[in-house]
């Protein structure tokens, strides 16, 4: 599905803007027919259409009816192969709405999202996280602002759209990390407005909050009520370092091109309740059993996307799903611990290593990022950002591979400082373990 966008954020054209809506509305028609009367997706629809339409599920079974647990497992390697063959031919690919993974796992695959399923996922999911977030969905307004998406990807240009998931209010997308001048002009220019929800991976949310720290006048900031993040891991220090500066509540979803938007915390707690009707999840035990719950590796089924369903697929995420009794209202299976794809433990001396005992560290020196790699030959390499508040003239890396060494005196360590970690609209993990 095609969304025309502004590309002037401020004053949006209202021709384009009604452009976009009736493309929207078409395609919300299609997803009406996809779902129930309760906004799901029928697992038994779901799953007629898989083994009838996608050639690597047609070949396995010819059943009309059959169980999740029957269908194999899959990752990443596997679809990359032979993409073609987890395609359904019930639509035209070259017609479908395409996107492209982070390449966090070094396999990038470029995923088409039919009419229907790219509404469900950038427009309905709204709908369902308004009802999550009950705060900010009482204060939606049609023609009012809602959302302001930041992207610290400088190529991407700065647009508007009307947006029938947030009650047909705005979501204004802003990109830094480019010229210092244009995100002070962001800054600026958000500045003089009420922003409901702020929506952004974490480093890039911190990167704005860096350049609203340092824009005259000191004493202004921005005017953000709440605040949601997805794409990277929200770390303790990362969430309160956010709410410390915009002073508001702080939110995580679990959101990734294969998943669909998959889950997200609510107003009482830190755990993310799946979207039902969107996702299911499982845990990959490290015997190669799956189960509902427990702490491994999960496993996804997104019910949304018909063009290339992912069925059982491995994120290569470690969660821990536990049952969930919430004062939202909510009943079931949770991510209670979200830990991406971080390595759990290092090898030090033969024996397993807790590298989260180096969070401390970091957190009290004037680093802005970092991250820790074992390489094969067990030495670690700490890679480091020193905090733009940081006095140049004082170095710190005494005293940070003094304190890395107290607690892990054994080991080989190196420090590398650097301007950038990982590519951008990549996962930067803080703790690596290399393979071998």
């Amino acid at each position: 599905m095609a969304v025309a966008e502004s590309a002037n954020a401020s004053a949006p054209d209202s021709n384009l803007l009604l452009r976009q809506l009736v493309v929207a509305e078409q395609a919300k028609a299609l997803w009406e027919n996809r779902i129930d009367a309760a906004g799901r997706i029928p697992p038994a629809a779901f799953l007629r259409h898989v083994t009838a339409t996608v050639p690597y599920y047609r070949r396995l079974t010819e059943a009309a009816a059959i169980r999740f647990s029957e269908l194999p497992i899959t990752d990443r390697k596997k679809v990359a192969e032979r993409p073609q063959d987890f395609q359904s031919t019930a639509f035209d690919i070259g017609s479908c709405r395409w996107k492209s993974t982070s390449g966090t796992s070094g396999i990038p695959l470029r995923i088409p999202r039919d009419r229907a399923s790219a509404y469900g996922f950038f427009f309905d999911a709204y709908r369902v996280l308004t009802a999550r977030l009950r705060a900010f969905g009482r204060d939606l307004r049609a023609g009012c602002l809602a959302v302001v998406l930041v992207e610290d990807h400088p190529d991407r240009t700065a647009a508007t759209l009307v947006h029938p998931g947030l009650q047909y209010g705005f979501l204004r997308r802003e990109t830094i990390g480019g010229r210092p001048d244009d995100d002070v002009d962001v800054v600026r220019s958000l500045r003089e407005l009420r922003i409901p929800l702020l929506y952004g991976r974490p480093r890039a949310l911190l990167r704005l909050a860096d350049i609203d720290r340092q824009t005259p006048p000191r004493h202004a900031r921005l005017a953000v009520d709440e605040i949601l993040t997805s794409g990277d891991n929200l770390y303790e220090d990362l969430r309160e370092r956010l709410h410390s500066w915009f002073g508001c509540p702080v939110y995580d979803a679990y959101v990734s091109q294969e998943a669909g938007f998959a889950a997200a915390s609510c107003e009482f707690g830190r755990h993310l309740h799946p979207f039902d009707g969107r996702v299911r999840f499982e845990v990959l035990r490290p015997d190669g059993a799956t189960h509902p719950g427990g702490t491994g590796e999960l496993v996804v089924t997104n019910l949304e996307n018909w063009a290339m369903p992912f069925v059982r697929y491995r994120t290569g995420d470690r969660a821990s799903v536990e049952f969930t009794d919430c004062r939202c209202g909510y009943r079931g299976l949770s991510l209670h611990r979200l830990v991406g794809r971080d390595s759990p433990y290092f090898l030090i001396d033969g024996k397993k290593f807790n590298p989260s005992a180096f969070n401390a560290v970091f957190e009290r020196l004037p680093i802005e990022q970092f991250q820790v790699l074992q390489r094969e030959d067990r030495s670690l390499e700490v890679r480091w950002i020193p905090s733009r508040f940081a006095d140049p003239a004082v170095d710190i890396s005494d005293e940070l591979m003094r304190s890395l060494a107290e607690l892990a005196p054994t080991a080989v360590i190196s420090l590398n400082k650097v301007d950038l970690l990982g590519a951008r609209e990549r996962k930067v993990q803080r703790y690596v373990r290399c393979a071998g």
